[in-house]
Order: structure tokens, then sequence, then C-alpha cells
């Protein structure tokens, strides 16, 4: 193991052992490390917007509009409309790139909007756009995540908020007879595009969206918090199919209550506009959708000793949006980790003791099977903490498990301050014991990195880094 002081210039060699604890001998200058370099200060978003995803063609506004290759400055495309650059390098009013760098859209200070493509013809003019950037990198035109169609915002009343859209296909033709209207607010951003079928309008705490052919509402969604209360949300997932859309909901609860309210947990129908919640009580962690959109696994545990499940059980489940069905797949798992492959789990699960106290133990399962498998003691009491809150913090729902890339062993560090390795069929070894005193911030503040060959673990704990060579797979 090697010792690292994170502010120290230079690595310093503690000890170096092997998994059998012999010495072994390690060159520094082998070890897959590299002292991360400072982030460069991001740039304004308007100014991303002047190249293109890809990173070969730029856009600048300084005299006529140029588009030229980013390699070696070689200039595609010349016009003369009517842009200015602004101050920090970006364009007035618009640019838009397609996703696939094939075309971009510009809104000149007139409002008018063409669409330049790169093959060397001359940008096309397809029509008109509300002449303002409601926000930096937030304009009048955006392109759908699949570059076949572009929106723009035709007009908008400062009024009655009402924003009047049109869709345009790739060669600048309209795809609708005439405009619709939605309804935006006094501190909208203009709309953008969720998914290909669906704009979304993204005012501060809240969420609108809209069917992107029609204009017609599907939902909307507080995401900040209620008057005077301070809650958490985990992020919001969407299914591979772009279909079904989970989230948090926080309900405020109306007066004789003495509670402020609760969050339920909402899956939203995209190709309907239905809605539904799915659990009430108990903590729900998301963890992803099947590949094929047809099933969203979660963990659902206790908030509390005290706490009994109710609308859905405790454990790793399998919800069926479809047929709003609940599959128990692994009873009272609290923390799952999936392999990169997803066949095998690292779950952690409550255990009673023979006195009858209740501890935290965990261990490799292969998902599906029913066959017992090897436990490592986690715990010697089961602790709580809600999933959102941990999210929101950037740490893990209760401690830190990381799997090897090729999905063969996984590492993770318990309350007696040791860090266990454990691979898939359930063998285990020490890499370090009395590691870190403070359990409690040991096991959530902790970041664990494999290099990706597999071959090292980087650890890293308040001011302090440890290099750890990897035992193979097998262990035994």
């Amino acid at each position: 193991m090697l010792k690292i002081s994170r502010f120290s210039e230079e690595l310093t060699l503690i000890e170096a052992v092997d998994s059998a604890g012999q010495g072994v001998n390690i060159e520094l200058s082998n070890l897959p490390y590299d002292w991360p370099t400072p982030a460069p200060t991001p740039v304004p978003s308007t100014a991303e917007r002047l190249h293109s995803p890809n990173g070969q063609y730029g856009v600048s506004c300084e005299d006529g509009v140029s588009i030229y290759r980013t390699d070696n400055g070689e200039e595609v495309v010349r016009a003369e409309l009517d842009m200015a650059a602004t101050d920090f390098g970006g364009c007035e009013i618009d640019v838009d790139w397609a996703k696939d760098s094939s075309a971009l859209a510009l809104v000149t200070l007139s409002g008018d909007v063409y669409v330049v493509r790169l093959d060397g013809s001359p940008p096309k003019l397809v029509g008109s756009a509300y002449p303002k950037s409601y926000y930096p990198g937030e304009g009048p035109v955006d392109w759908a995540p699949d570059s076949k169609r572009l929106m723009v915002v035709q007009s908008y009343d400062t009024g009655t908020h009402e924003a009047e859209i049109m869709l345009i296909d790739p060669q600048g033709n309209p795809l609708q007879d005439a405009p619709y209207k939605v309804q935006l607010c006094y501190d909208c951003g203009f709309p953008h595009w969720f998914t290909n079928d669906v704009l979304e309008v993204s005012p501060p705490y809240h969420r609108i969206y809209y069917v992107a052919n029609t204009g017609w509402h599907l939902f909307s969604w507080n995401v900040g918090k209620a008057e005077g209360v301070n809650y958490y949300y985990q992020p919001a997932q969407l299914s591979p199919n772009e279909r079904w859309y989970v989230l948090d909901r926080f309900i405020e609860t109306a007066p004789p209550s003495d509670t402020i309210g609760y969050v339920t947990h909402l899956i939203v129908d995209f190709d309907t506009g239905d809605s539904h919640d799915f659990a009430y009580s108990g903590y729900v962690e998301y963890l992803h959708w099947s590949d094929n959109s047809r099933s969203l696994y979660l963990v659902s545990r206790p908030k509390s000793p005290e706490d009994v499940h109710g609308d859905v059980p405790f454990g790793l489940l399998a919800y069926y949006p479809e047929t709003k069905t609940t599959e128990v797949l692994f009873d009272y798992a609290m923390q799952v980790e999936f392999s990169p492959d997803g066949r095998w789990a690292f779950v952690v699960f409550p255990e009673r003791e023979e006195g009858g106290e209740r501890s935290l133990a965990a261990g490799v399962w292969q998902v599906g099977s029913t066959s017992e498998f090897e436990r490592e003691p986690i715990a010697d009491e089961i602790f709580y903490r809600e999933p959102a809150e941990a999210a929101f913090l950037g740490e893990p729902s209760l401690i830190h498990a990381v799997w090897s890339n090729d999905g063969t062993r996984v590492i993770f560090g318990n309350t007696y301050g040791q860090l266990i390795l454990i691979d898939r069929n359930g063998d285990s070894t020490v890499l370090a014991d009395d590691f870190v005193k403070n359990w409690n911030r040991w096991i959530r503040d902790t970041e664990i990195y494999w290099t990706p060959d597999d071959d090292y673990i980087l650890v890293f704990y308040g001011r302090d880094e440890w290099i750890i060579r990897a035992p193979p797979y097998p262990l035994r």
C-alpha cells in the first residue's frame, strides 16, 4: 500500500506489501496515477454554443458570420448577416448546432432565422424568431436530440407569457401549417428539447412538459422547495425508450395535519401524459431502468426501526409501469450496487445476531439466484439514510462499494475501519485494518476508484490518499 499526501509535491512510499503481506518493490514511475491538473475556467454557455458538438467547427461573429474548421482555421461558410459578437465571445441573438454537427441555426438581431449546412451552400432563411435570448445560452431556437427538427420560438408575449412555436426540418421546411402556443411564465426560459418528442420549460423550482408536435401539455412538476420547507430530490430517471419518467414529488399536507408534507414517487407516461404514484412509505432509491424499459430497479428500505412497509415492500424491487406491479428480487436489501454487466450485485442487508441485536452485513449475489452466499459484516447496528439527501451531497446511500471494471471484484469499507475486497465467488480479503477511526465519515466520505486495468485501487479520505495493488481474480 502506498500512502500519499494530497498536498505533497511528490509521492511518498510508506509501505509496499502484496495481498499476502509480503514485501514488494513498486516503481513509483510506473504507477498508473497522474496528479490532477487545474480545470480550465468554464467559458460562458453562449460561447460554448459557438463550437459544433464534434469540436470540428466554430462560429465567429466579429465581422459578419464565419464558420471555420477548428483544426486549421479554414473558412467553410461566410455570410453577411446582422449578428454581433458579445463581450465574452458569443453571438447575438442565437447560435444552435444540430447535435450531429451537420447544420446550425442562426438568429440575427432582427429575428431572422437561418439554417446553415456545411457543404458550402449559403445560409437559408427559414423564418423569424423572437429576437432575444431569454438567458445566456437559452435562445429562441433549439435542435432536437436526433437533429431532425428545429424548434423556433416565433413570438413571445411579455404580458400573457405565451410563446408561439414552429418546428422546422433540417432543410428549413416548416413541419406545421401554423405555429402553436405554449404557456410560459414570468421567470421561464424558452422551451428546449427534453426528448425527441417532448419539449421542456424549466423555470426555477418547476418543470413543464409539452408534446413537441402539438404543444399539448403533458404535466408539470415542482422541483424546488415548498414554502418554508427544505427537502431533497433524487435525480429523475428517463427510461431508455424515452417513454417513462420517474421522479420524486413533494406533497404538502393540508391543515389540520401536524406534518408539513411528504415525498412520493411518480411515474409519468410520455406517450399518454398519464402519471401515477407508486410508493408512499419508507425510503425509495432509484437504481436504473432495464435495457428494454419494461422495469425500473429500485431499493425500498425503512426510515427507522419502527417503520413497516406499506404499498411497496422493503428490498430490491423491479417495478413494471405498464402493469403497475412490483416484483421482489431480494427481500430487505438496503443497498444494491450492480456489477458493470448487471449479472452480479453487491447487496447490503440486515441480520439478526444471536442475542437479538440487529446488524448490517453484505455479500455478492448472482442476480436471480436463490443460492446462499458468503456474508461480510458491515456494522453492529442498522443505520438509516434518505437516498435523496445522499444523492444531493454526492455520497453513497449507505456505504461506499465499487466494482472493478471487469465485474469480478468489489471493494468496500465497513464500520470497523476495514477496507475489504470480495470477489464474485464470495471469497474475501482484508486490504487494510483499523484504517480510519471515524467510521461514520469513513464509510461515506471515502472515494474509491479502480484503475482502468483493475490492477490498482485508489482510495481518498480527507487529506490522505492511498494506492493499493489489487489482488487478482479469483482470490482462491
